[in-house]
């Protein structure tokens, strides 16, 4: 069914793999073959993004208005790649095309997602802590005030 509505959208069906259940390890060996996450709308990934960007690849997101649509989009700003975030249809295939096309940055994201993950605040538990104490606390503040 799902290769009959590629085929009716002018995609071809070789260039695409679909696969039943898979252990979490043979998941994770799977990015290995993706190039390109393209997120989902309006409800955004949040563990599979996540994994995604630990595993090397890039995602490109379509930020929603509501936190569940945003949260790819968090983590994007997390790891210095905001210009994959876009607020449209047409800029999320733009930007997926220009992706899509440029082997480089590719290639150069696959070698250093996985640092900026680790290194970055979504990987720092104290990091997180502290700057979502904050948050809270401005917030707090901010409700206070009215």
């Amino acid at each position: 069914r799902f290769g009959g509505l590629l085929a009716e959208a002018g995609v071809d069906r070789d260039r695409i793999s679909l696969h039943g259940w898979v252990s979490h390890a043979e998941l994770l060996a799977g990015y290995g073959e993706i190039d390109i996450g393209l997120d989902t709308f309006p409800f955004s990934g949040g563990l599979t993004s996540c994994e995604a960007l630990w595993m090397g690849v890039p995602v490109v997101t379509w930020a929603g208005r509501r936190m569940c649509g945003r949260q790819t989009a968090s983590f994007l700003s997390r790891v210095g790649l905001e210009d994959l975030v876009v607020g449209s249809e047409d800029k999320y295939v733009e930007k997926a095309l220009e992706l899509a096309g440029d082997v480089a940055l590719r290639r150069s994201l696959r070698q250093e997602l996985r640092g900026r993950m680790r290194d970055g605040p979504l990987c720092d538990g104290q990091r997180l802590a502290t700057e979502f104490t904050s948050a809270v606390e401005r917030a707090w503040r901010e409700w206070d005030v009215l």
